[in-house]
């Protein structure tokens, strides 16, 4: 999916706005969580389209050796890591007492806290919303309503926004097809 922004000024917004929201949404997402008896959450990577199985092994395992390199290996190990697919984390949520498996991209959910326009994909089966986000490029407007008169991030919106759409997620997720 590809964003389209109006302006620069938008552009730098989306900027100052989008890693609090992400922020706000993974935290009202564990505060759900810790209350929910029925639904536990896990990061999911979604990967490119075109990616292979050898392709996402081969990125699993030089991310594990990074974590344990020394300085100069780092170095090429990352260098390695740059030329390979790079997955975005998704968040998939998974309920104990049904069986039931549905996905949620943090990545959309951040989108729609911080853009007005910003379309509610719901909740998905993991395939479908990999379907969903390859068929879309999207024009979008930021919420100025996040942003204070200063034109700095306004904490409090921010966060009432985000806990909106965590909540919105989770009342809906009953609606969700089963896995």
């Amino acid at each position: 999916m590809v964003l389209k922004f109006a302006s620069v000024t938008a552009w730098e917004q989306a900027n100052l706005l989008l890693q609090p929201a992400l922020i706000r949404l993974v935290d009202n997402l564990r505060k759900h969580l810790e209350q929910s008896i029925d639904w536990q959450g896990q990061d999911w990577a979604v990967w490119p389209e075109a990616t292979t199985e050898a392709e996402k092994q081969q990125v699993i395992e030089l991310q594990q050796q990074l974590r344990h390199a020394e300085p100069d290996a780092a170095v090429a190990l990352e260098h390695t890591l740059a030329q390979l697919p790079t997955p975005h984390p998704g968040y998939l949520l998974t309920s104990k007492q049904t069986g039931r498996q549905v996905s949620i991209d943090l990545w959309q959910l951040q989108f729609q806290v911080c853009f007005r326009n910003y379309p509610d994909l719901g909740v998905l089966q993991p395939e479908m919303l990999i379907e969903t986000l390859r068929e879309r490029d999207q024009h979008v407007e930021i919420d100025t309503d996040l942003l204070d008169e200063d034109g700095e991030v306004d904490w409090d919106a921010l966060d009432r926004k985000a806990q909106q759409v965590v909540a919105h997620i989770f009342t809906h997720l009953g609606e969700a097809n089963s896995v």
